[in-house]
């Protein structure tokens, strides 16, 4: 997540356009929040299984007010084959 986040910042510019991004498996949510943080969208929404949405919820939380010119949300979403 580190690395990628650190290429996007790089590559790409703070969105002055209607850029969404949604991450799946979003885990911690890391990489959202970096780019949700450094404005390289302007609406992230980070989605993980059932299981993990307390930690992804909190996370969101805690850190959307350091991304105020990003809508920031976490969604449930199980995707892949059904085991």
């Amino acid at each position: 997540a580190e690395a990628l986040a650190d290429y996007l910042c790089v590559t790409y510019e703070r969105s002055t356009t209607n850029r969404r991004v949604l991450e799946l498996g979003a885990g911690t949510g890391a990489l959202g929040l970096c780019v949700a943080a450094a404005g390289l969208a302007t609406e992230v929404v980070v989605t993980d299984r059932f299981d993990v949405m307390p930690l992804l919820t909190r996370n969101v939380t805690r850190n959307a007010p350091n991304c105020a010119n990003t809508r920031l949300c976490a969604a449930e979403l199980s995707w892949g084959p059904v085991e």
